[in-house]
């Protein structure tokens, strides 16, 4: 079932559809996270850092709302950019990149993270070095890559093998592992 709207609140978290509660939220890299996963990033920028790698949170804990944002600016149809039960139900294939609906986000549970992987010519930090340190590093706190076509995306999930759900054998890993 498909939540129909917000009307849980700002820091309201779901899980595949459903309300599961609230939590607090702290701030990182200017993006919400979780304050209960707060120390755990740090820990792991920091160890980034040690290493000479700069790691960059992109995005963290999504609210309802920024998830039905992001449905509207990547819509293919763009006939249905004010459609909201469209934005709300319709598939993840209907978006450019492919969008969860709001709800179903494993940003809205707090558990994803979308970090800077790719080259950025207006930066100094070339953020390759970035996906390779979480390639190698990212499962020693935790973390596994949950989306083969995103790089950036990882998801906290203690206990969970590497190659759990993004096989060793999957392109995306770009032949460093």
């Amino acid at each position: 079932m498909m939540p129909e709207k917000n009307n849980k609140g700002e820091y309201a978290l779901w899980d595949k559809g459903q309300f599961i509660g609230y939590a607090a939220i702290d701030m990182i890299d200017g993006r919400k996270v979780l304050a209960k996963n707060k120390s755990i990033v740090m820990d792991m920028k920091a160890a980034a850092a040690k290493a000479g790698v700069l790691l960059t949170l992109n995005s963290g804990f999504r609210p309802f709302g920024e998830q039905l944002a992001l449905r509207k600016k990547y819509v293919t149809d763009k006939t249905r950019v004010n459609d909201e039960h469209y934005l709300l139900t319709e598939k993840s294939d209907k978006f450019t990149p492919a969008c969860a609906p709001p709800g179903w986000s494993n940003h809205q549970d707090g558990s994803a993270f979308d970090f800077m992987v790719r080259d950025d010519p207006n930066t100094k930090q070339n953020e390759a070095l970035a996906y390779k340190w979480l390639v190698d590093n990212a499962i020693l706190f935790g973390f596994i890559r949950t989306v083969r076509s995103e790089r950036w995306h990882w998801e906290l999930r203690p206990g969970k093998e590497k190659f759990s759900v993004v096989p060793k054998t999957d392109p995306s890993w770009d032949g460093l592992v």
